[in-house]
């Protein structure tokens, strides 16, 4: 029972791991991201990671340094190093071989590395459809690249209170970019509104928007 009890922590453990990864990812609606049936799949293989991990170390008897005799310490880092070091672990290969100009990865890493990429990039697919629909529902008041490019990342900034300097100044680098695009007024307008809508979310877009629009600077 205890070791069906360790097991399961660990797994749930993982599991947690891939979910805070997939909403480090998806940061404009990270709760929606990981109710997509795809993300259960990319932490279902981090919680069964977690689980071999633990079994691994069990089969070896690593202790990580505790060598006094406590067994709950023990247990303890067993149970840390499982959940937390279990993708570091089956992310390593065991060898390497050269197919043409490309190094293959021989090892746990080709297997598990793909049904993450797999999964985690069906999620990103069905965001990608919501956030396209989200912005163009958002931006679709705006007439003007030029009225909106500066007032609109700032009005965001002032809405929101934990942004940090650095993204801040990340934000005014790629609105830049944006601008010197050799592409139409529609096209850039939108790609605000994606970027915008990583820091932001939807709902705050769609406001920002709406206080922009409605100024007179805006009008005039």
């Amino acid at each position: 029972m205890d070791g069906f009890f360790s097991y399961m922590t660990v797994a749930l453990a993982g599991g947690l791991v891939g979910t805070t990864e997939l909403m480090a990812r998806y940061r404009d609606a990270p709760f929606e991201a990981i109710r997509a049936p795809s993300s259960f799949v990319y932490e279902a293989v981090n919680a069964f990671a977690a689980a071999i991990a633990l079994w691994v170390i069990h089969v070896f008897g690593w202790t990580f340094g505790v060598e006094d005799g406590d067994p709950t310490k023990l247990q303890v880092w067993q149970w840390i190093v499982a959940a937390f070091g279990s993708m570091a672990l089956f992310r390593s290969s065991l060898f390497t071989i050269r197919l043409g100009d490309t190094d293959v990865a021989v090892g746990p890493l080709s297997i598990l590395q793909t049904i993450l990429n797999v999964s985690d990039r069906e999620v990103d697919r069905l965001r990608a459809e919501k956030r396209s629909e989200a912005v163009k529902n958002a931006m679709s008041i705006v007439e003007s690249f030029e009225q909106i490019k500066n007032a609109l990342p700032t009005h965001c900034m002032a809405l929101m209170q934990n942004v940090s300097a650095e993204e801040e100044k990340d934000l005014r680098q790629v609105v830049n970019s944006i601008d010197q695009l050799p592409i139409d007024e529609r096209t850039k307008i939108l790609n605000l509104g994606l970027v915008l809508i990583n820091i932001v979310g939807a709902d705050v877009l769609h406001t920002a928007v709406k206080n922009i629009v409605d100024t007179d600077n805006y009008q005039n």
